[in-house]
């Protein structure tokens, strides 16, 4: 017999209660704005009830929808503009994210951004690399501006 919808609908929102707080977080982070992170979470978990992921959770699935949301809003209009964005590009900055702040395994985080365990491992590591090593990396930038300002 067939599980009844309001049955799939309480079964649903008590996922969606699992895993709201890190799809806000994950939200508020790439656009830092509360009021349209929440509109972006709220979107993607009706977009998942409606289009029924198969394979993957609803919380890997708002995941996912939320990070190819916050992709589509130009990058000059979002707000989260910290050290992180300026640092990291994309897939780096999505994967530290995930991997780091969510503590999404390298296999769900995979899944989420549609690529490749090894690809997370790599860009996991180089995110790492360029935030330990962040003082150099702006020393680095600093010299090589300066040594343009002289040249004509």
């Amino acid at each position: 017999m067939p599980e009844s919808s309001s049955t799939q609908l309480d079964d649903f929102n008590r996922q969606v209660l699992l895993c709201q707080d890190d799809a806000f977080t994950l939200a508020c982070d790439l656009l830092g704005d509360e009021q349209e992170a929440a509109e972006v979470a709220r979107q993607a978990f009706e977009h998942v009830f409606r289009h029924k992921s198969r394979g993957i959770s609803i919380r890997l699935a708002a995941m996912r929808r939320i990070v190819e949301d916050c992709l589509r809003i130009a990058p000059s209009s979002r707000k989260a503009n910290d050290l992180l964005v300026s640092l990291l590009p994309e897939p780096e900055l999505l994967t530290l994210y995930l991997a780091d702040h969510l503590l999404l395994s390298h296999a769900e985080t995979a899944i989420v951004l549609r690529c490749s365990q090894d690809r997370i491992a790599r860009c996991l590591a180089l995110a790492r690399w360029k935030i330990a090593n962040y003082d150099r990396i702006e020393l680095r930038h600093a010299h090589v501006q300066d040594a343009h300002i002289g040249r004509r």
